[in-house]
């Protein structure tokens, strides 16, 4: 459960229930819509009473279904890949000549991290 009652920019215990298989149930704050996708890994209210009523439907969600898309959505080598495609087309659309190891590092990126198109964070 992740009641809170401010804006929370990121929510990191969200992502960690879910890579656990365990579905979020959330106020509607901060980050909340953007991490949970209400119905598959969890549930968005914006009530304690609503929470109260939800509980069930929470409990209900297929953990196996929650687990795979945190791995989709969250793990350090999708989130590597799409930093990895963002630094290239940046590149590929400026002038800027690059630290001669950064340069190296990107040319070099193992080739799981290479042009692999993956989902965008919501």
């Amino acid at each position: 459960m992740f009641l809170i009652d401010w804006p929370e920019p990121f929510g990191l215990s969200m992502i960690e229930a879910m890579a656990c298989g365990t579905p979020v149930l959330a106020l509607r704050r901060g980050s909340v819509e953007e991490v949970v996708e209400d119905g598959l890994t969890g549930h968005i209210v914006d009530s304690i009473d609503e929470a109260t009523v939800t509980l069930p439907h929470v409990m209900g969600l297929d953990r196996r279904a929650v687990r795979r898309r945190f791995e989709e959505r969250f793990t350090a080598t999708r989130m590597a890949k799409d930093y990895v495609r963002v630094y290239k087309s940046l590149l590929a659309r400026s002038n800027v000549k690059l630290v001669p190891s950064l340069a190296e590092t990107l040319r070099t990126a193992p080739a799981e991290l290479a042009d692999e198109p993956s989902e965008s964070v919501h």
